[in-house]
């Protein structure tokens, strides 16, 4: 694996690291003041959620920026565990600092662990951004790790759904000589210049003729290994090289479904435990397709037998796929929507109740109980059965002891935010009340929009 910049993805640090410097600047040396004494091994141990994932980006900021990338990537590890989601952070990129990091330190049950979180927060969060890269990682990690099998069998499955992406035979030109299979290398890279001999849109004919040649000399040096692979893996990968295919321009997250993971859309109960068993033979290589359809939002039932699956997959595989246990622990019924909202919980979710307590709590930090909070109204928009419930509980949060604390009011103004994005009228009278009391920070509310919204009497400047 070459570590560093990926190619061909556009990711970047500068949104992360440009967001990170929000905030009152006091407040910021403070926290620089109780990271700088601690250890990479005290910062893992901080509770994930302490604090709030854009004011920990200026913190890894801070290590990055004294070359210490030890407790950078703690502290990524931290941010990447805590339940926030927000906007202004880029979290597939501290996802793949963090495996990144692990892998370079050889250290690939832990790399291949974050790469399947990855995978499940970006078919959760961002509806499969990346998806062919992050196969490609776990892949490379899985042939670092000298699990040529597994590595292979994915870099399969990308080549037969999209034989034109010439990044793939880029990534096997690097990666495979590295592991000791030249030979195969030779023939990925041979597929790769076929393809760039009619177009090379992203100029990479000199780089493949390269590590040909880089290919062909290491060969007599170092004991080729293709003997250690599977003869059936072989066969597929060498059958997905032969595949004709067009040159592929431009960037496109493109994995489509293997064959076996769509029969789970298909079977019947009466030939589900065969189905099942088929798939987990065919063991790792179909664990993100598996992600992917759990998440899949308009596929019930296939996501629904992905989900018996990949705990099954877990069973026989709980160290890789440690991370995910507890998304797949919770994942029953409708749990898509009982558990997944776009502000809270990176991988899986919480419950009405878990946000309820959330929310309540002033112990929280105040960015989680505003993550918190919106899921609640983004929730309660989806599943209007909640919306009594809902607004009860918010007006126990207007009118309780605890609203009448000074250090309440910042979070005061937010929260009646999203009761206004709600329509909660019913609550007029409560806010007004909080309005009338001056229990909130002003200016952070649009009170001209509140009463074109709903009408009512002008709030109190």
């Amino acid at each position: 694996m070459r570590f560093g910049s990926r190619t061909g993805n556009g990711f970047s640090n500068e949104k992360n690291f440009q967001t990170s410097g929000d905030g009152c600047l006091q407040n910021m040396k403070n926290l620089l003041k109780q990271f700088d004494p601690l250890t990479r091994e005290e910062i893992l141990t901080l509770r994930p959620g302490l604090y709030a994932d854009h004011d920990l980006l200026s913190v890894a900021e801070h290590f990055r920026k004294n070359k210490d990338r030890d407790r950078e990537v703690a502290v990524f590890e931290l941010i990447l565990r805590s339940p926030e989601v927000t906007e202004i952070v880029s979290y597939q990129e501290l996802y793949f600092e963090t495996f990144q990091y692990y892998a370079w330190h050889k250290n690939y049950l832990t790399a291949l662990q974050w790469v399947y979180v990855a995978i499940a927060f970006a078919e959760q969060h961002e509806e499969g951004l990346n998806r062919a890269n992050l196969r490609r990682d776990l892949a490379e990690i899985y042939l670092r790790a000298g699990n040529f099998d597994v590595g292979l069998a994915l870099y399969t499955q990308l080549i037969s759904g999209d034989p034109g992406d010439i990044w793939l035979y880029n990534g096997l030109g690097m990666e495979l000589p590295e592991v000791g299979l030249h030979s195969l290398a030779i023939e990925a890279l041979d597929k790769g210049l076929e393809l760039v001999s009619q177009k090379d849109p992203h100029q990479l004919k000199k780089q493949l003729l390269q590590l040909r040649e880089d290919a062909v000399n290491q060969a007599p040096t170092t004991p080729d290994r293709v003997a250690e692979v599977r003869p059936e893996v072989l066969l597929n990968l060498r059958a997905a090289l032969r595949m004709p295919a067009k040159i592929r321009e431009g960037y496109k997250s493109f994995a489509p479904y293997p064959p076996a993971v769509i029969r789970l859309t298909e079977i019947g109960a009466e030939n589900q435990e065969a189905v099942y068993a088929e798939i987990i033979a065919l063991g790792r290589p179909l664990i993100p397709a598996l992600i992917q359809l759990a998440y899949e939002r308009d596929e019930e039932t296939g996501s629904f037998h992905a989900v018996a699956v990949l705990r099954a997959m877990h069973a026989a595989y709980s160290e890789e796929l440690a991370l995910l246990a507890p998304w797949l622990d919770q994942a029953d019924g409708n749990w898509q929507a009982e558990l997944l909202t776009s502000t809270i919980g990176k991988v899986g979710g919480y419950f009405t109740q878990d946000l309820q307590r959330i929310t309540a709590d002033t112990r929280e930090n105040e960015d989680i109980r505003v993550s918190a909070v919106t899921a609640l109204r983004e929730r309660t928009h989806h599943l209007p059965a909640l919306r009594p419930a809902t607004l009860s509980f918010f007006r126990t949060l207007l009118t309780r002891p605890e609203a009448y604390e000074a250090s309440e009011e910042h979070f005061m103004a937010f929260f009646i935010g999203q009761i206004v994005r709600l329509d909660a009228r019913e609550l007029y009278p409560e806010i007004k009340q909080v309005f009338d009391e001056d229990r909130l920070e002003p200016g952070i509310l649009d009170l001209d929009f509140i009463h074109e919204k709903w009408g009512q009497p002008r709030l109190p400047p």
